[in-house]
């Protein structure tokens, strides 16, 4: 409050100064009467002296000459006349009045810097009050609405600022709770994930380490075994990336790049693994789109083209079609990975994209996996600010899987 202080005291020198003048310019008009009375008085006390003369203030003597005359009379000073005394009386009340109104100005101004300073010191209690319940995690700010009827914009700023740091501890919390719940569903999950391959690990050495076995049964067991490390690799391989990204290790290089070229690499990626099953794949590109160019990291975004065609790979029969394409309808582009595998139940459609999650199909299961290619696939799109679905079963998609992507176009 030290700023209203000195807001103060310019205040009142430059109110005494007014009423310093004010009070000089009454008394200096008072003055002017007291000697045109004065003087008129004096003319009263001549012989050839008419009353027309007094009334149209004619021929009035300087006031030396009317000192001088009235001096005879033994009038002389300032009190031995009538004038003199109300002079005097009247430049009194002049300055009591003075006096007084300069005080009620200091009383109403430090009354008015006291209410100041006792909402201030109420709005700082409060403050300290809301701070105390942030610490303990009441992010509240309801306590200064009252304050916003004082027209103190100072006052407002301090309110939108408190509102502003008690909104963003409430959303630091709550991502901290959804950060907590992440981190125990995860590693719920990754101990599922891992107490499967590890157990079956377990049971083939143990199988291994027994002496009755015949060449035949040692080969078939090292060869689960080599399964299962497998599958392990796989995990943790998928683990890492998963982890990585969620706790921003990888951030996407987004460049202005053709779409095209990334849809190329991936499918020249996932070829050869077609090919062992002579699964034949189709790329459906119209011309113009060839050369669109579209924002995108390369890499992350054609590791989540892989993942869809390896799925597809992986769960469609020999012999069969995948037909990867790519339309633009509006400011959008879509790209489509289709195949003609078992499908997914319409009830697992919105389950699919979960992390670890895996179907309960048997042609599921006896298939090696971990759950977190569509994850991941789906977590790649959402932070290129696209959207990714599922089509199966049904009018549109009677057989097999149809998975699409939407990406916006870069300007749009």
């Amino acid at each position: 409050m030290t700023s209203e202080k000195r807001r103060i005291f310019p205040a009142l020198l430059a109110a005494g100064i007014l009423f310093l003048l004010l009070d000089g310019f009454l008394i200096f008009m008072e003055y002017g009467h007291y000697q045109q009375k004065y003087q008129m008085a004096a003319l009263l006390l001549e012989e050839d002296r008419t009353d027309l003369q007094i009334l149209k203030n004619e021929n009035l003597p300087s006031l030396k000459e009317a000192e001088e005359m009235l001096s005879q009379y033994g009038y002389e000073s300032i009190r031995s006349t009538f004038f003199g005394e109300e002079l005097i009386r009247h430049c009194f009340w002049i300055i009591i009045g003075s006096v007084i109104c300069f005080l009620g100005i200091v009383l109403i101004l430090f009354y008015v810097w006291y209410r100041q300073r006792k909402d201030f010191e109420s709005l700082l209690e409060e403050i300290s009050a809301m701070l105390e319940d942030f610490r303990s995690g009441n992010f509240r700010t309801d306590l200064l609405w009252k304050h916003l009827e004082d027209d103190a914009s100072r006052i407002k700023d301090i309110y939108m600022q408190m509102e502003s740091l008690g909104s963003y501890f409430e959303q630091l919390k709550e991502a901290a709770a959804r950060e907590k719940e992440n981190t125990k569903s995860m590693v719920t999950d990754i101990s599922h994930q891992l107490k499967t391959p590890m157990a079956a690990l377990k049971a083939c050495l143990e199988i291994l380490d027994q002496e009755d076995l015949t060449e035949e049964e040692r080969k078939e067991f090292l060869r689960r075994c080599r399964d299962q490390m497998t599958g392990l690799e796989q995990l943790s391989s998928a683990l890492i990336q998963i982890s990585r990204m969620e706790t921003g290790m990888i951030t996407l290089h987004m460049e202005e790049k053709r779409i095209f070229d990334t849809v190329l690499l991936a499918v020249n990626r996932i070829i050869p693994k077609a090919e062992d099953k002579k699964i034949e794949i189709e790329l459906e590109i119209p011309e113009p789109l060839q050369t669109l160019i579209l924002p995108h990291d390369t890499k992350w975004m054609a590791e989540a083209l892989i993942n869809l065609m390896d799925n597809a790979v992986k769960y469609s029969p020999a012999g069969s079609r995948i037909r990867v394409s790519m339309d633009q309808w509006i400011n959008f582009i879509h790209i489509c990975v289709e195949d003609e595998g078992i499908g997914i139940p319409k009830e697992e459609q919105h389950k699919v994209f979960q992390r670890f999650y895996r179907g309960g199909a048997g042609e599921v299961r006896r298939q090696q996996g971990s759950g977190i290619g569509l994850f991941l696939t789906r977590e790649i799109i959402d932070r290129h600010c696209g959207t990714i679905k599922v089509i199966s079963g049904g009018k549109k998609k009677p057989k097999g899987s149809l998975f699409q992507i939407q990406l916006p176009v870069a300007g749009s």
